[in-house]
């Protein structure tokens, strides 16, 4: 079933971007399992992911993405909020993005399918928090495996009747 027990994650912010696209890189060099990374990247990737201010330089954003390209990292998605950041209160000074993301490889997605991110309410800070769903992380316990045989072996019936026995028993 699940040979590969390793999981890696990790939360990204860094005050100057090169020095954070070249830890993105390093890092990534050195990861060679299920990769997630989530936080606040203080960078958009397409100019539609930021509503008044300025235009950002379209430079940097495509920096971004040849980075996260590099590191074969692709974007998990999100559910709620489309921007992460907001600031200034009035409509003429309201400027949005979305600057904080999870980017994971594919090993990630092979492991997590259903893997997503959810946008929550931000309340003190300016950056929505981010919540990462995995859905599956109960395979990567030492017990599972075990169970799940244990619960097929001790079932009988048709394949449907075995699957809703390891549906229920898996519930437990």
């Amino acid at each position: 079933m699940l040979q590969q027990k390793k999981l890696e994650v990790g939360c990204v912010w860094c005050g100057k971007t090169i020095l954070r696209w070249n830890l993105l890189k390093r890092l990534s060099s050195d990861c060679n399992c299920p990769w997630l990374v989530a936080g606040d990247f203080n960078e958009i990737m397409y100019s539609f992911e930021k509503r008044g201010g300025l235009p950002r330089d379209q430079k940097r954003t495509e920096v971004f993405r040849d980075t996260l390209e590099e590191c074969r990292l692709m974007d998990v998605g999100y559910s709620e909020a489309w921007f992460t950041w907001e600031k200034g209160n009035l409509p003429e000074t309201n400027i949005r993005e979305r600057l904080d993301r999870g980017v994971a490889n594919e090993k990630w997605f092979t492991l997590f399918p259903m893997g997503s991110v959810q946008h929550l309410p931000h309340s003190f800070s300016d950056h929505c928090p981010l919540l990462v769903h995995t859905d599956t992380w109960w395979t990567l316990e030492d017990s599972f495996e075990e169970a799940l045989k244990d619960i097929w072996e001790s079932s009988s019936g048709t394949l449907v009747d075995k699957l809703k026995t390891v549906q229920t028993g898996l519930k437990k």
